[in-house]
């Protein structure tokens, strides 16, 4: 085993019009009564959806540092080891097996943790629905949401054959193909590849269990991922041709946006149980703050 092929991946999981395409094909296919500034607000999501990679960058280490993970999870490591629900449990269990977190990725740990800051926020929207402060703070967890649950539908940010399959013996064949896949989604329109509607989405209580189970549906993939390889054209050349690329490439850019509005709406729905906490007054804050009164003497007189 070589370390070469143990670094994380540094390459992106889709260009940017994937990312792109996914979160707006997420947010046009909640269902019709799903609240409508959410729906309105598809092209903010679909701008923050890009940002996690431009996080990414020589200007920014420390915060690179920790992103950087947060992209993939290359599930071979864990073997038969089932993956504790909580991310300092894994880091655990990471040290217990001799392993680094950022060589086995953290994504199904991103993703529960975006996801439950949803929740988190339209149990506020709940309670206050007029809120523009509290509507924009949703759009950016869902744009932000957005790129890891993409990222989990690129075959190869799941397995340890990222870059390369990686054979007994340590050698590399292939490699290159993470940048070929990653370009794509760019040569196909978006209505090429959303021209029917996504198939029912999921409204799951246990998001991270749901998150593990799309992790090894996708890691299924990456065996056709190469052997469609060779029919791929190269990253820059925007022609694709083939049929079985095409399809190949409209499945996983489908099942990204599949994933990512089934998580938007298991946000909202989770959102119904759980409480906003007794002592948080956002309108105190948002809409009668007074710079010269002590905000607990304001609350009292507007309780009067």
């Amino acid at each position: 085993m070589t370390a070469t092929w143990m670094l994380p991946d540094t390459t992106q999981a889709w260009h940017d019009e994937g990312h792109y395409y996914a979160a707006m094909a997420a947010t046009q296919n909640l269902p019709d009564d799903f609240p409508a500034f959410f729906k309105d607000g598809v092209k903010t999501i679909a701008h923050l959806s890009i940002d996690p990679d431009v996080m990414k960058s020589r200007a920014t280490p420390q915060l690179t540092n920790l992103e950087s993970s947060e992209h993939y999870m290359d599930i071979e490591f864990i073997g038969n080891r089932k993956l504790p629900k909580t991310r300092y449990e894994f880091y655990k269990l990471c040290e217990e097996l001799d392993l680094s977190p950022t060589k086995v990725g953290t994504a199904p740990y991103a993703i529960t943790e975006w996801t439950q800051r949803l929740t988190t926020a339209f149990s506020e929207y709940r309670k206050s629905p007029d809120n523009p402060h509290i509507q924009m703070k949703c759009l950016i967890y869902a744009g932000i949401l957005s790129h890891y649950s993409a990222d989990m539908k690129m075959p190869l940010h799941t397995s340890i054959h990222h870059n390369g399959y990686v054979h007994e013996d340590g050698s590399i064949t292939q490699k290159g193909i993470h940048a070929k896949i990653d370009s794509l989604p760019s040569k196909l329109s978006f209505n090429q590849i959303f021209k029917e509607k996504l198939a029912p989405l999921a409204s799951e209580d246990d998001v991270f269990t749901f998150t593990v189970d799309e992790l090894h549906k996708s890691n299924s993939y990456v065996k056709q991922a190469y052997e469609l390889e060779p029919k791929m054209p190269a990253t820059r050349d925007l022609d694709l041709y083939d049929k079985d690329v095409i399809a190949f490439t409209v499945d996983r850019e489908r099942a990204a946006a599949w994933f990512t509005a089934s998580l938007y709406l298991s946000a909202w729905e989770n959102s119904k149980k759980m409480e906003v906490p007794f002592w948080l007054d956002r309108d105190l804050f948002d809409n009668q703050f007074d710079p010269d009164k002590v905000p607990d003497k304001q609350k009292a007189e507007s309780a009067k």
